[in-house]
């Protein structure tokens, strides 16, 4: 049986959910953007995210970095304080979906890798046993898209998320257990599932791919950047490309048809035509469609560009 795309889903259960949002007004000061072009996001330890001279709850980044006109800026610098929770990169990497920008992650060392291990017990002999439980004990219960349900505990280290009813793994809980050691943050990820063996099997393969791949943005590599959208997140070394000001134009027709520079091309294939005909450069790429042009398409169309390391910007050729 062929199993839905739920990687949207999944990447939500890997940032689990935010704590301490009473912290809000304890603002510190942001560093300073190393490059005009990029905007510097500090995640702080109380989960909040700080950029400019303002500061928001990591979750609702994306939202409120659109609404205040700052995604032009494109690329994002990501600072992370050593006590930050791994969760807190998680939400703010998923608050950024869709958004376009390039993501890199600039202050990390090898000390600063998370150390990632899976617990065998989760506590409690069935789903519904560890959510009434936790019900019971009063702790904050944050209820999420999809019908999950997030709860975090008194002690500020665990957080739970369990599935919801439309989730082919239901009903299934992921316990995060958050800890440091000699300056090394670790989590520990504990996975109950009562679905059938292929679709648990499946829930925790997804668990363990986002893990390691937030993992990854946090190695400490410079090099590394990660595109994030609605659809999937992608991470790995963006090659060193120089940009150019060649200008190229891709237009959405209203029949979900393509082309490139008045060349017919599959929608589907227009990132790729594009970075085969320049494979160490970055040209200028505008996407130009009308109003009655399908969102879903368009949407394609920039995903495509983006995993291609083309940054787009809408306009239509010049008559």
């Amino acid at each position: 049986m062929q199993w839905p795309n739920l990687t949207p889903m999944r990447n939500k259960l890997a940032a689990a959910c935010l704590l301490a949002f009473a912290k809000f007004g304890m603002a510190q000061s942001t560093p300073p953007d190393a490059n005009m072009d990029a905007l510097t996001v500090r995640i702080s330890d109380d989960g909040i995210c700080y950029f400019l001279d303002d500061s928001a709850p990591c979750e609702q980044l994306g939202k409120i970095l659109s609404t205040r006109g700052l995604v032009q800026k494109k690329h994002i610098h990501i600072v992370v304080d050593r006590s930050s929770k791994y969760e807190s990169v998680a939400a703010t990497l998923k608050a950024l979906q869709g958004t376009g920008f390039k993501v890199g992650f600039v202050n990390f060392e090898a000390s600063t890798k998370p150390t990632i291990s899976e617990g065998n017990y989760i506590g409690y002999a069935t789903v519904a046993d560890a959510m009434a439980t936790l019900k019971s004990q009063g702790f904050l219960e944050l209820p999420r898209l999809n019908g999950e349900v997030s709860f975090a505990e008194s002690d500020n280290k665990t957080t739970w998320t369990f599935v919801g009813k439309n989730d082919p793994a239901y009903p299934s809980v992921v316990r995060y257990v958050y800890s440091r050691s000699d300056g090394v943050p670790h989590v520990e990820v504990t996975i109950l599932c009562e679905a059938p063996d292929a679709p648990c099997e499946k829930f925790r393969g997804d668990i363990r791919t986002n893990i390691a791949q937030i993992a990854q943005m946090m190695a400490g590599d410079p090099s590394v950047k990660c595109r994030v959208n609605d659809e999937n997140l992608k991470c790995g070394a963006e090659p060193a490309r120089k940009g150019t000001d060649q200008q190229i134009y891709v237009q959405v027709r209203d029949d979900a048809t393509c082309t490139v520079d008045n060349v017919a091309t599959s929608c589907l294939e227009v990132a790729r035509t594009i970075r085969s005909a320049h494979p160490a450069d970055n040209p200028k790429v505008a996407v130009c469609a009308s109003d009655t042009t399908k969102y879903d398409v368009v949407g394609k169309v920039l995903g495509a560009l983006n995993d291609e390391y083309l940054t787009p910007a809408f306009g239509c050729a010049p008559r």
